[in-house]
């Protein structure tokens, strides 16, 4: 049992994907000219359907990030 435990758990560190704001717009653009249904970006295979979520969902973090920020400051 520990041996499929140890096995999940490595897949997960390895399937694991952080971003940035300049690493969202490179990811951006590799989506933007792929065309295929199937993108390579740093090496991690992506479905494009999928990607344009993630992209999506990250930009509307940041951007509410930013917003409250901006209101911070504001008052």
């Amino acid at each position: 049992m520990a041996k499929m435990k140890d096995k999940l758990l490595l897949k997960t560190k390895q399937g694991s994907v952080s971003f940035t704001p300049e690493k969202l717009a490179y990811f951006r653009d590799a989506f933007e000219s792929a065309e295929d249904a199937i993108f390579v970006f740093e090496g991690k295979h992506y479905l494009k359907g999928y990607a344009k979520y993630m992209i999506e969902y990250m930009e509307g973090l940041w951007s509410t990030d930013d917003r409250n920020k901006q209101e911070g400051h504001d008052g």
